[in-house]
């Protein structure tokens, strides 16, 4: 699965590079990279889950989190760079993330009494 997560700016906000913001997933920081929306003000970040992830409180955005690497920007339509400081978004458990594989139980009887049973 993805996680999207979408930065909202104040004036749009011209993007060069990949940027990138860290998500705390489980208690491990990842970092999602800029996808979308150069010259707008909403500026979408995303994250391919691990299938050896789980997050049963739910992901939340690191504080002061928003990097730009070499050669990364981002700036107003006047070229002024942006404020890239941020509070952190709490867990959020409309986000949880649960890769736990189901499991199955087979249970039969036969006519003789014996309950076969069997789990995988």
């Amino acid at each position: 699965d993805v996680l999207s997560v979408t930065l909202t700016m104040s004036k749009p906000t011209v993007v060069a590079g990949i940027p990138t913001i860290k998500l705390n997933i489980g208690g491990s920081q990842v970092d999602a990279r800029y996808t979308s929306g150069s010259a707008s003000k909403a500026l979408v970040f995303a994250y391919t889950v691990l299938q050896s992830q789980n997050d049963s409180d739910g992901v939340a955005v690191v504080a002061n989190s928003l990097t730009l690497p070499a050669g990364a920007s981002l700036r107003d339509v006047v070229g002024r760079n942006a404020v890239i400081t941020h509070a952190a978004a709490a867990d959020n458990a409309n986000y949880l993330v649960d890769n736990t594989a189901p499991t199955l139980s087979i249970s039969s009887s036969v006519s003789s009494g014996v309950v076969l049973s069997t789990s995988v």
